[in-house]
């Protein structure tokens, strides 16, 4: 069925893929690899005010809320309204714990909004994870340490005082 969204999408039919998109997602038997899957595509396909609905049904009717929520920052924070992604994401946490892909997405959503030091403190509590987590998190760190740090004013002075001198 995910396929038949895509070929509807892909056609041009944005109507009849969010159909079977919305058919998928309320499924009462979807697995979480599928779940996540159709929230991919539903976030690029529709509206965040349909994501938002959508969501709001997932909620209650998928075991995995931990996913629906991150999808539903992701689609908050796709309309510009970062704060608001981050406290669906921070309530997640309070719901769920100490989950490694909900923080892994809060460390975006902090660093999104130029809270710089904020997202390395929670990357850096992400470093001890296998696999994927461990590996974005230690990637995504250090591009926000880069942006963290101000310019090497020094270096460019000197750059420039030695352009002056070779005139």
């Amino acid at each position: 069925r995910l396929a038949a969204a895509d070929v509807a999408r892909d056609g041009g039919n944005e109507t009849s893929a969010l159909a079977i998109l919305t058919d998928i997602l309320t499924s009462p038997d979807i697995s979480r690899r599928w779940l996540d899957r159709a929230l991919t595509r539903l976030v690029l396909l529709a509206s965040p005010e349909r994501v938002e609905e959508i969501v709001i049904t997932l909620l209650h009717s998928v075991a995995n809320e931990q996913i629906v929520a991150m999808y539903q920052a992701q689609s908050v924070a796709n309309n510009g309204n970062i704060t608001k992604a981050e406290q669906i994401l921070r309530s997640a946490l309070a719901t769920h714990g100490d989950t490694p892909r909900i923080k892994l997405w809060l460390a975006r959503m902090v660093a999104s909004a130029g809270r710089f030091e904020e997202a390395a403190q929670i990357y850096e509590s992400l470093l001890t994870h296998d696999g994927d987590i461990g590996r974005a998190a230690q990637r995504e760190m250090a591009q926000v340490m880069a942006l963290a740090q101000p310019e090497d004013t020094t270096r460019t002075q000197g750059l420039e005082s030695t352009s002056e001198v070779s005139q």
